[in-house]
C-alpha cells in the first residue's frame, strides 16, 4: 500500500457488528467471528454495496457492510444524517450529523447589549448587569437625584431607563433663552444664557458711547449693512431700551447733532415725524415722503423704504 493511501486512511476505523464497536489501528479493519474481533486487516478498499461515513476532518475509509444510509463518524462514534447529540469536548455544544460533516455549535440567544459577557459555568453569555443609577462623564447618580451635565441643562436620574444613553439614562430639560436687546450681550462661562451688560453712567448722566447735551442723550451709528428707517429705530432700541430714531426738540439741539455728527457725506436717519424743530430743506417736505434725513444741516424728507447705513439714536435722561 502507497504511503499516500495510508495517509488518506482514517485515523481509527469503526467496524459495527451485533451492536458492538471495535476499534483497529491506522489502516485496519476488523474481521470478527460470531461477534467477536479475530484480528485487524488492512483496508485495500470497501466492501461492494458498503457505505462510507465522514469523519471529523476527512471522508473515512473505514465502512459497514450494509448500512441503510450515510452518516458521520464524530468522536470515533458513527451517527445517521439528521441525528444531534451533545458534544462530548464541550457540553455548551449541541451537534448534528449532516451531508458535509458535523456541525456543533451552542444554541444560544441573541443579545441585544454592547458588551456581553460569559459567567463561569454558563454555556452562553448574558449581559451584564446594570448599575442602579445614572452615570454621566465618569460620575453615577442615584435615582431621584438632580445634575447639571451644562449651565443650561437640568437632569433628573430616573429608574427605568437605558444607562447608556446621552445622558446616562436621566431625563433632561434644556432652558431656553430669552431675546436679548442691546449690542453686545454678555454671557458669564456658569451662565446659560446672555445678558446685557450693566451702563456705566457717566457724569453727565449718559452711558458710556452716549453724548449729553440739554437732558437727552445722543449716539450717532453707522452700521455695517443699509438699513431702512424702521430698522433702524429697532436697532436704537437695542442700544438703550428707552432710544429711538433722535427727535429734535429745538434748534440747538438741531445744530449739537449738525456740528458733532454730520459729514459732507453722510445722511443719517432722524425721527422728524416728533421733532418740535423742522429745519426743512428747500421744496422738502415732499409728498409721500414721511421718513426723513440730515443732509449738510438741514432736513430731507425721504421714502421709508429707503435704505441708509447711517442714523442717530438718542433717548431723554
Amino acid at each position: 500500500m502507497s504511503v499516500a493511501l495510508r495517509a488518506l486512511l482514517f485515523l481509527v476505523c469503526l467496524h459495527l457488528v451485533l451492536g458492538q464497536e471495535f476499534q483497529c489501528p491506522l489502516g485496519k479493519s476488523p474481521m470478527t467471528r460470531r461477534g467477536r474481533l479475530i484480528r485487524c486487516s488492512a483496508v485495500r478498499a470497501c466492501p461492494r454495496n458498503s457505505i462510507c461515513y465522514q469523519g471529523d476532518t476527512m471522508i473515512s475509509l473505514c465502512c459497514r457492510t450494509g448500512s441503510p444510509s450515510e452518516g458521520c463518524v464524530y468522536n470515533n462514534k458513527a451517527y445517521s444524517y439528521g441525528t444531534s447529540f451533545v458534544d462530548v469536548r464541550d457540553s455548551c455544544n449541541t451537534c448534528t450529523c449532516q451531508p458535509g460533516g458535523t456541525i456543533c455549535q451552542a444554541d444560544c440567544p441573541q443579545l441585544k447589549c454592547k458588551d456581553p459577557i460569559r459567567l463561569e459555568g454558563e454555556c452562553c453569555p448574558v449581559c451584564p448587569e446594570l448599575p442602579k443609577g445614572c452615570t454621566h462623564d465618569g460620575v453615577t447618580y442615584v435615582i431621584g437625584e438632580s445634575f447639571k451635565p451644562d449651565a443650561c441643562t437640568d437632569c433628573t436620574c430616573e429608574d427605568g431607563f437605558d444607562p447608556i444613553g446621552l445622558y446616562g439614562g436621566a431625563t433632561c430639560m434644556v432652558m431656553s433663552c430669552p431675546a436679548v436687546v442691546c449690542e453686545r450681550p454678555e454671557k458669564e462661562p456658569s451662565q446659560c444664557c446672555p445678558v446685557c451688560p450693566e451702563l456705566v453712567v457717566q457724569p453727565d448722566g449718559c452711558p458710556a458711547g452716549w453724548d449729553s447735551h440739554r437732558g437727552v442723550c445722543y449716539q450717532y451709528v453707522e452700521n455695517e449693512t443699509k438699513v431702512t428707517s424702521d430698522v433702524a429705530n429697532v436697532f436704537c432700541s437695542q442700544k438703550h431700551e428707552r432710544a429711538t430714531l433722535a427727535a429734535i426738540p429745538d434748534v440747538t439741539s438741531y445744530e449739537f447733532i449738525a456740528d458733532t455728527y454730520l459729514t459732507e457725506f453722510n445722511f443719517p436717519w432722524v425721527d422728524s415725524e416728533h421733532s418740535e424743530y423742522k429745519g426743512w430743506a428747500k421744496h422738502n417736505p415732499r409728498r409721500d415722503e414721511e421718513c426723513s434725513v440730515m443732509y449738510q444741516r438741514k432736513l430731507f424728507s425721504q421714502p421709508c423704504d429707503f435704505i441708509r447705513s447711517a442714523f442717530v439714536c438718542a433717548f431723554t435722561i
